[in-house]
């Protein structure tokens, strides 16, 4: 009797082990598909979220246009003020409806956020001329938002609750512009190509991409800086004038 007991306390050990351990194994795949929804579920809110807004400013919804769409033709101007022509980055698309935003309304937000990131305010003038031309509401054929042009994801990393807010945007691909600089050691060539094509192209090709938009978008705005630089150099200080 003693040994049919020992026998069956011995069984019943092995299970309970048995079980712990498939209960080990399982644990981690149960965190991470848990982990995979609640992504999923926050990037379907984000996805929401930035399409109530897009219908707020197009109520139509004629941009809500899938990646590797073309792009519908731009809506006919709702005033005489958004009928001038806009020029954007080569592949994007974009409204006028919304009204371009003056480089002087957002010149002391442009300092302050430039200050904070280390970076020179004539480059975050330069990177939002040519994402977007100051439009606050354009939005790109690949869904990329804003004045700075942040994809949802990016958005989303970076905390920017409302890509289409100026302040919130120039805030957020301020960071993004920051921390490119640092990942590329200080380079302005390759974050800026970083910025365009995004990191892992850099990466990929240890450099510039071979891509026609990107080499000129790089190349406009360092030559556009230069000019600007030089041009600050030249003028007199404040305390050279008499």
């Amino acid at each position: 009797m003693q040994l049919a007991s020992v026998r069956l306390q011995m069984t019943r050990i092995a299970e309970a082990a048995s079980r712990r351990a498939e209960q080990a194994v399982e644990s981690p795949l149960e965190k991470q598909r848990a982990s995979l929804d609640i992504q999923r579920r926050a990037f379907a809110k984000q996805r929401a979220s930035v399409e109530r807004q897009l219908r707020s400013v197009w109520p139509d919804g004629s941009l809500l246009i899938a990646e590797g769409e073309p792009a519908p033709a731009s809506p006919a101007p709702a005033s005489p003020v958004s009928a001038s022509p806009v020029s954007a980055s080569p592949g994007q698309t974009v409204t006028n409806d919304c009204g371009r935003i003056a480089p002087s309304q957002v010149d002391r937000y442009v300092a302050q956020v430039a200050k904070r990131e280390s970076l020179a305010p004539e480059l975050l003038h330069l990177v939002i001329a040519h994402e977007s031309s100051f439009l606050p509401c354009a939005v790109s054929r690949k869904g990329a938002l804003g004045m700075m042009q942040l994809m949802p994801a990016t958005a989303l990393e970076l905390g920017v609750t409302n890509p289409f807010d100026p302040h919130e945007n120039i805030d957020g691909g301020a960071r993004y512009l920051s921390y490119l600089l640092r990942r590329f050691g200080g380079d302005l060539t390759l974050a800026l190509a970083a910025y365009n094509a995004g990191p892992a192209r850099v990466d990929d090709y240890r450099g510039v991409p071979p891509i026609p938009e990107t080499i000129s978008y790089v190349s406009s705005i360092l030559r556009q800086l230069g000019a600007a630089s030089r041009q600050a150099a030249t003028q007199p200080k404040p305390s050279d004038r008499t």
